[in-house]
């Protein structure tokens, strides 16, 4: 993870003092934990194929604009939640009321945040100097994901306010993949391999694995919630 960490914190790097009291809680929230898996799926999406010693240096960058897009969902998610912990340290919402020392600003923060880590991630792929039909091919990819995950997180608030029985599986199922799947499959999965030069053809089998793979991964998710009591972020 060494190299995504530092393409990730050179991203953030923000040298503006009269902003230090958000990008410096904003950095230490996306860089403090997590598992790092949607970039560990596009470095190794990309070994997978293609045979190459040494992987490209703007497949770092790529890699990381998926841990940022991560990171701009989690912030607004948290205020929508009202979720006080985020890998066992306060959410990014509270570390901000701290930092605005006005209880409540930290939630309108957390937003703009999450706005700007956004940016941060869709800078990395324009400015990872890629060629140029990769470069177009992925901000395709990019720009399709967090839209479809956009739908996602609106479905999702939509949805639990449903009964479960009043809900088509078909609906969940496609809730699961514009919430899910994409971006933490699929976006990444793709972008792996269009770096490593895989013949278009085999780009639509990638999008149907990550898929399945995005909405089994979520079903146990929602399962592990079923059979354990009710916690912060739980669905």
């Amino acid at each position: 993870h060494a190299r995504i960490d530092r393409a990730i914190r050179l991203a953030l790097d923000e040298s503006d003092p009269d902003l230090d009291w958000l990008t410096r809680p904003m950095a230490l929230f996306v860089t403090e934990g997590g598992k790092r898996i949607r970039p560990a799926l596009c470095v190794w999406a990309l070994r997978v194929s293609a045979d190459r010693q040494e992987p490209p240096d703007a497949l770092w960058e790529v890699a990381a604009a998926w841990e940022l897009f991560h990171a701009f969902l989690l912030a607004p998610d948290d205020v929508i939640d009202a979720a006080r912990t985020r890998r066992g340290r306060p959410a990014l919402h509270l570390r901000l009321d701290h930092a605005a020392a006005r209880p409540g600003a930290g939630r309108h923060l957390a937003i703009v945040a999450g706005d700007l880590l956004f940016s941060h991630a869709q800078r990395l792929i324009v400015e990872a100097g890629l060629p140029k039909t990769v470069h177009d091919e992925i901000c395709r990819v990019f720009s399709r994901i967090a839209l479809e995950t956009g739908r996602g997180q609106a479905l999702d608030i939509w949805l639990s306010h449903r009964p479960p029985d009043q809900t088509p599986e078909s609906l969940i199922l496609r809730g699961y993949h514009w919430k899910t799947a994409a971006y933490t499959f699929e976006g990444p999965l793709l972008s792996g391999a269009i770096l490593a030069g895989l013949d278009p053809a085999c780009l639509g089998p990638v999008s149907a694995f990550a898929t399945a793979l995005g909405q089994a991964y979520q079903v146990h998710n929602d399962l592990i919630d079923l059979l354990n009591p009710a916690s912060e972020g739980c669905d």
